[in-house]
């Protein structure tokens, strides 16, 4: 593509815990890059999260990772920089009576991970995450 290539992870699971919210990711859903030539990854992310009272809550959000200047070849071998600079802008969609306060609630973050080796995980664990959630914030 013009613009970079595209890459794709799917959610195999992950743990969301918080003061309001206790659940797990579903193995469903992913995560739908386009690396660009520049390094900056644009992110399309849509996950659903299964409450431990039995809510589903889907979660999208778009978002943007800083692989710095050679971060696309880099990409290309596999590599990982040691620490990624994330920001995402996460929404919540749910019917259920006890989380609508999610709906009403739109997220800006700023997240630094560190990643445990330079290499980008196989797709089968890639998305083995832990969130927290609460009216305030989503980290």
């Amino acid at each position: 593509m013009p613009e970079g290539i595209k890459a794709n992870f799917y959610v195999t699971g992950g743990e969301v815990t918080g003061p309001k919210i206790r659940g797990k990711l579903r193995p469903a859903g992913g995560d739908w890059l386009t690396v660009r030539r520049d390094g900056v990854v644009i992110m399309d992310v849509r996950v659903t999260v299964e409450t431990h009272d039995g809510a589903l809550i889907l979660v999208t959000y778009p978002g943007i990772i800083d692989l710095g200047e050679d971060g696309y070849d880099k990409f290309l071998r596999g590599e990982l920089p040691p620490i990624l600079q994330i920001r995402i802008a996460p929404r919540f969609f749910t019917s259920h009576p006890n989380y609508l306060w999610l709906n009403r609630n739109t997220v800006q973050l700023r997240r630094q991970n560190a990643g445990t080796d330079s290499q980008f995980p196989k797709a089968g664990n890639w998305c083995q995450s832990r969130f927290c959630l609460t009216e305030q914030c989503w980290a």
